[in-house]
């Protein structure tokens, strides 16, 4: 956590606390809860709420044939199923399949539109499909991120 000032309590109670948006905040008034500071529409902040276990995530790069992992965690590999469609196999299989997963595709080329969605979810595997401007299946896609929550 990045922390840029804390302010002690005042008569209300309240600890101010100035940090990085996205920067985990420990204690927010509830016990044992984590959530992170985001920055509103409005240019307010407020605690935004983990939205389940983090459990696994992969950012890679599938421009070639052989997709090449960026990062990860909880994840033993990753294989180019057919065009534009990938296998993430985790490392630690899921207790079952009660779970979600947020996808994201992007290209440097900016008139370029990529969009990553899930396809299969296994206890040990999950697929997801990058799609084009036109929606069909693209290999074109230089940053790809899965992330898996229980």
């Amino acid at each position: 956590l990045t922390l840029a000032s804390i302010t002690d309590p005042g008569s209300d109670g309240n600890l101010s606390v100035a940090a990085i948006e996205g920067s985990a905040v420990l204690s927010t008034g509830e016990s044992g809860g984590t959530k992170f500071l985001r920055e509103d529409g409005d240019g307010s902040c407020s605690f935004q709420a983990i939205p389940g276990t983090f459990s696994g995530l992969i950012v890679f790069n599938g421009t070639s044939g052989t997709p090449s992992a960026l990062a990860s965690f909880n994840v033993s590999g990753v294989t180019r199923v057919s065009t534009g469609r990938y296998q993430i196999n985790w490392d630690t299989d899921f207790s079952n399949t009660n779970y979600y997963l947020l996808t994201t595709a992007s290209n440097t080329d900016a008139s370029a539109l990529r969009i990553a969605v899930p396809r299969q979810v296994a206890t040990d595997h999950a697929q997801i499909q990058v799609l084009n401007n036109d929606a069909a299946s693209t290999d074109g896609a230089e940053h790809i991120t899965v992330a898996a929550f229980t």
